[in-house]
């Protein structure tokens, strides 16, 4: 019987990708104390439906890694408080309040087909085309009635929801490097910065819930998120997603590393002079309220904007005829 591949596509990289280790325009902005993201994984998604699998397991594996990322932001102020404002605005956090995406989104704009998709591709439209909510494109897999299949999943998508990634990609910048030539240390360093994107044979079998090495072909893309070794699969086993691999495990020997920058779209400081209330000046040319001195502290600390001499202090009038955004907060 011919072994099922998921829907990884293993492909030599291209000259220009940045290697990890390696001088490149990456700068690592996160290095946890020890290397395990299992406190910032999202909820787990199955990449097969009632009537279909997507064979998107490189979206669901790289998203995985992306929205871990974006959850250790959140939770450690790295995220600027207008593209918190932005993203909560347009629904990007689900009914636990955590970040989540669309990996359908991701899966047809990376060119995801029936033989599935390369780890390079899935980066590349993470970077480029941007992400979207899970709430705005979602993946009904239970779907019965009508039925929902192959060319439901992978329709066009509606130019609203392009243009919302492409607004994502000006506020949240995503990056890759390829882990390469590695071993077990390679990939603990590697994962001090970013959960991994590993391709594996799925699956061996199992000696007391773990399994075990096999040299089998590599047929899956997976998230690595802690030594030695645990993986978030999209699939289930016994209705739980995470799985453990046995230490000396055989990992193809390319793995996705990911970095995550929130870029700011605003430039000044600016008050009223009969008005106690401080803005900021956006790049759509609104003023957008920094909520009260905690909010201020704050934001300077994280190195949003400098203290409170660098304010321009405006006649009223002028400064009430900008239109106003939304107050700028942080998440605690």
């Amino acid at each position: 019987m011919p072994i099922k591949n998921y829907g990884v596509i293993l492909e030599p990289l291209q000259e220009t990708t940045y290697l990890f280790g390696r001088a490149t325009k990456v700068v690592d902005n996160i290095t946890l104390s020890e290397p395990d993201w299992f406190r910032y994984l999202t909820d787990g998604e199955e990449q097969a439906g009632l009537y279909f699998d997507s064979l998107g397991c490189v979206s669901f594996s790289g998203l995985n890694s992306v929205e871990s990322i974006i959850e250790y932001q959140l939770q450690n102020h790295m995220i600027h408080g207008e593209n918190i404002q932005w993203l909560q605005m347009n629904g990007y956090f689900n009914s636990r309040g955590r970040f989540e995406c669309s990996d359908r989104f991701t899966a047809k704009m990376s060119g995801t087909t029936k033989k599935g998709n390369s780890g390079e591709r899935v980066g590349n439209s993470m970077r480029h085309n941007g992400l979207i909510p899970e709430a705005r494109w979602p993946f009904p897999n239970r779907q019965q009635t009508p039925v929902f299949d192959w060319d439901d999943y992978y329709q066009e998508i509606p130019q609203e929801l392009i243009d919302l990634g492409k607004e994502f990609v000006k506020r949240i910048d995503v990056q890759y490097e390829a882990v390469v030539n590695f071993d077990t240390d390679d990939l603990k360093k590697a994962l001090l910065h970013s959960p991994l994107q590993v391709y594996v044979h799925a699956w061996g079998k199992t000696v007391g819930g773990v399994f075990q090495r096999t040299d089998k072909v590599i047929n899956h893309a997976v998230t690595l998120f802690k030594p030695e070794w645990n993986i978030r699969d999209h699939y289930k086993l016994e209705d739980i997603f995470d799985k453990q691999l046995v230490g000396d495990f055989n990992f193809y020997p390319v793995a996705m590393k990911y970095t995550v920058t929130s870029k700011s779209t605003m430039r000044r400081l600016i008050k009223g002079d009969q008005n106690e209330r401080v803005y900021f000046l956006g790049s759509d040319n609104k003023l957008y309220h920094i909520g009260g001195t905690e909010s201020f502290d704050e934001g300077q600390r994280a190195g949003l904007w400098g203290n409170w001499g660098e304010i321009e202090i405006l006649p009223q009038v002028e400064a009430d005829a900008f239109t106003k955004g939304n107050v700028i907060g942080f998440i605690s």
